[in-house]
């Protein structure tokens, strides 16, 4: 192996996490190679001091944009959304979403009871809106019988 392959899997071989193979293979190139010796001192003196401190705890807000600026990191132009908005943004998709769903389920159900609403013919003596019928008021010679519809439905006799 040469020494950039090691020095990217160096850390590897710290924490153990390499197969046998590997591992024989990196502890014979750091036994001949000063650089990557080096290297490795370094890196396992910083392991023991990390291992050393105590833990910090940190808000929510901030282990966020930092999870967000490492992965933006060939992109660091772009924005950092705090926890806040992201929940008030996923709040607002998800009630546009819920409205929507009540928007189609209305208009299904108008739909269906628009189209079974049957019509009955009333004949003229029947109608409610005949006033002046007898007197022939509302007759005009030229013009046919009107026919009046009343929609059969709930409560409607």
């Amino acid at each position: 192996m040469n020494c950039i392959k090691i020095k990217k899997i160096l850390s590897l071989y710290i924490d153990k996490r390499l197969n046998s193979e590997t591992t024989i293979l990196i502890e014979k190139h750091i036994a001949e190679c000063n650089d990557c010796r080096n290297e490795y001192q370094i890196m396992l003196n910083n392991d023991e001091k990390l291992k050393q401190t105590e833990d910090i705890t940190v808000s929510l807000a901030f282990s966020y944009k930092l999870m967000q600026r490492i992965q933006n990191k060939d992109c660091p132009d772009l924005p950092v959304l705090s926890p806040e908005r992201i929940f008030i943004f996923n709040s607002i998709r998800k009630l546009a979403a819920v409205c929507a769903i009540i928007i189609i389920i209305s208009v299904s159900i108008s739909y269906k009871y628009a189209t079974n609403i049957e019509t009955t013919k009333i004949p003229a003596e029947e109608r409610m809106f005949n006033i002046g019928a007898e007197s022939g008021l509302l007759k005009h010679p030229e013009l046919p019988e009107p026919i009046f519809y009343l929609a059969a439905g709930k409560g409607v006799k």
